[in-house]
């Protein structure tokens, strides 16, 4: 039986798929293939990027050649990529059904071009596959919204009430998805240099607006998050530099929330990942209609999952205003950790 842990981030894929893609049915082809905003264009070339992505990494661990990606059809394009997505998602299903825990975590070297291989473990490369496709969604959900055809919440929390994991990775491996997530939070505050108030508060389009309240979003998320792994311990104090403004606030916020997450997880046993902790128990969250009860795990793992829907539509505007903070991957991540 494949780790479960893995098996829900592969389901966790195709139901925040399936949602944009429900969305996106609603456009005509005209808006789905007009330029939209995204790192990649168009709605239609950033969908397909997300697949062709699902595809290729599915056949490099498989050790299969590389297949050009179908082009696009005239018409229906809806129903073509909803095709499309349909191959990519049941070749991951099968992918990940079969394997066992020391599956996961066994090297795997795949061709990254034709003068190039590398290896990376096996969970690692299916969680690159999980964030990279939330990336793009995200992008594609505010391009989605802003024509009238909002995907709603995409959120892995979500996902997870309907199907929690029923075993956990390792600690290990919550390290490294951590020690990504601070490092893709330093990246984007680095190309907020120099920005004032103003700029960072503007509207945007974004979920929450501009870019200053999305990631204000994201980091008070990791920070109420905590405070219910502590099984409800007082949310960390933010610090308040003097004279600042929303930049240095953020910069001193998120530094002070991810020191703490390192020292819970610095401190976590092992078999804590595995056990329940339980959200909204005082009726805090709006978004959250009742108490519920999720595996430590998956809450960590949706905090990760969420700050990088967050920063990937921050990076999307950054983009525009000429501060683009580079490649946000996990893959590009572990390799300049190594």
């Amino acid at each position: 039986m494949a780790p479960d842990y893995l098996r829900n981030m592969v389901a966790y894929t195709a139901w925040a798929d399936g949602r944009v893609l429900d969305a996106a049915a609603h456009l005509t082809d005209g808006q789905l293939a007009a330029e939209a905003g995204g790192s990649r264009g168009s709605l239609l070339d950033n969908l397909r990027h997300v697949a062709g992505a699902q595809a290729r990494w599915h056949q490099r661990i498989r050790g299969l050649p590389i297949e050009p990606q179908p082009d696009a059809p005239a018409n229906r394009l809806a129903d073509w990529l909803r095709d499309l997505f349909a191959g990519t998602h049941a070749d991951l299903d099968a992918l990940v059904a079969p394997l066992s825990d020391d599956d996961a975590g066994r090297d795997v070297a795949v061709g990254i071009d034709a003068l190039r291989r590398k290896q990376w473990p096996l969970w690692q490369l299916v969680a690159h596959v999980t964030l990279h496709s939330t990336q793009h969604r995200a992008e594609t959900a505010v391009a989605l919204t802003a024509l009238g055809a909002s995907p709603g919440d995409l959120d892995y929390g979500h996902f997870v009430d309907e199907r929690h994991s029923a075993s956990p990775g390792t600690l290990d491996m919550m390290r490294a998805l951590y020690g990504f997530n601070r490092w893709g939070n330093t990246r984007i505050l680095a190309k907020l240099a120099g920005l004032e108030d103003g700029e960072l508060l503007a509207p945007r389009g974004l979920s929450h607006g501009s870019i200053g309240i999305d990631l204000a979003h994201a980091m008070l998320a990791e920070r109420g998050w905590l405070s219910i792994w502590q099984s409800g311990a007082p949310e960390v104090e933010l610090p308040r530099p003097a004279g600042g403004g929303h930049l240095d606030n953020l910069v001193a916020a998120f530094a002070s929330v991810d020191d703490a997450i390192d020292g819970f997880i610095a401190l976590l046993p092992p078999d804590e990942l595995g056990t329940m902790r339980v959200d909204n128990a005082d009726a805090h969250n709006p978004s959250v209609e009742k108490a519920r009860a999720l595996p430590l795990w998956d809450m960590m793992f949706h905090v990760v999952n969420h700050t990088m829907q967050h920063r990937a539509e921050t990076a999307q505007a950054l983009t525009a205003l000429g501060r683009s903070p580079g490649d946000l991957d996990l893959l590009e991540y572990l390799d300049t950790a190594e």
